[in-house]
């Protein structure tokens, strides 16, 4: 549970320096589940996502990369989705995610203002004042720069749809838990 989790952490709110929502929610519970036994992992970095190293692993864990393997790049992931009709996912998975751009929370707050109430609380608990998950910016504050951020960026786009691809320096991408 996040509140858990944040509490452990003293109420420091994860960040690119401490990611420990990747540990916590991602690595952790994957290696419960895999426990003693033989495992291999099957992470999809693409082809073209040649500076994301992947995963750490441990003895019992054989890790493979198939989108790589096959020299699938992001050309290729598109067509694919195109072609099956599946929705273009959001670049990032969490909704709690400090890697998200501001236009990113600037939309998260216009389609889920109730998550964007509690990531707000999260801002405000505990130790957590002294944080945001924008670095020097609470999210109280980045509502107030709202036009000003758009003008610079362009037009919201829902989040769903804002995703090309393109920039994607893979931190704080956490799909398998928060999607």
């Amino acid at each position: 549970d996040w509140e858990e989790l944040l509490t452990a952490w003293g109420g420091f709110l994860p960040s690119a320096r401490v990611r420990w929502c990747t540990r916590e929610l991602k690595i952790l519970p994957i290696q419960r589940y895999v426990g003693d036994s033989d495992a291999t992992l099957y992470i999809g970095l693409r082809a073209d996502e040649e500076s994301r190293l992947g995963v750490l692993t441990r003895k019992n864990e054989q890790v493979r990369y198939p989108l790589r393997e096959y020299g699938i790049g992001l050309a290729e992931v598109k067509a694919t989705i195109k072609r099956l009709g599946i929705e273009l996912p959001s670049r990032r998975g969490c909704y709690l995610c400090w890697g998200q751009k501001r236009h990113e929370w600037l939309r998260l707050n216009e389609e889920y203002p109730e998550l964007f109430a509690r990531a707000v609380e999260y801002e405000q608990m505990g130790t957590c004042r002294e944080f945001s998950f924008i670095r020097g910016l609470p999210l109280p504050k980045l509502l107030r720069r709202r036009d000003k951020i758009l003008s610079r960026s362009g037009k919201l786009q829902p989040l769903l749809d804002g995703w090309d691809g393109e920039n994607d320096d893979g931190e704080g991408v956490c799909r398998i838990w928060c999607r």
